[in-house]
């Protein structure tokens, strides 16, 4: 919940702020958000592979490890192309590959009987997830 919170609707918290101090058009900050939600399904194929290949545990560990690494790069942002580099190339793929694909990976291997239920929670913790807004704005 926490990695949809931030990342899939938590970018408001940042919309402001990087466009101001990267003196940003409004557009060219929202392509950028745009851009990170269409590469989720370019890089589906590559994650899936990894996933199949050495499971959903390890991709979900080291997507964490990448999605705080590329926040702290976020801070060090000067220039747009940077700012595209850190948050499609690093943020964007972490968050896709390790809090959207692994985990409907895990609900629909460790449940068989329940599976329908299962992929409803997981569907459902995502769009919970916007609860969690207020709270980054207020950090």
């Amino acid at each position: 919940m926490l990695g949809g919170g931030l990342h899939q609707y938590g970018f408001t918290v940042f919309f402001l702020p990087v466009t101001q101090d990267l003196g940003l058009t409004r557009a060219a900050t929202s392509l950028a958000f745009s851009l990170a939600r269409a590469e989720g399904s370019l890089a589906a194929p590559i994650v899936g592979y990894f996933i199949d290949r050495f499971g959903p545990k390890p991709i979900m560990l080291t997507a964490a490890l990448m999605a705080g690494i590329g926040y702290i790069l976020f801070s060090c942002v000067n220039s747009y192309t940077t700012f595209l580099i850190v948050y499609l190339g690093v943020i964007s793929i972490a968050f896709t590959a390790g809090f959207v694909h692994a985990p409907t990976v895990i609900a629909n291997s460790w449940f068989i009987r329940l599976r329908a239920r299962a992929m409803t929670v997981v569907s459902a913790a995502r769009w919970a997830a916007r609860s969690s807004h207020p709270f980054w704005r207020w950090l």
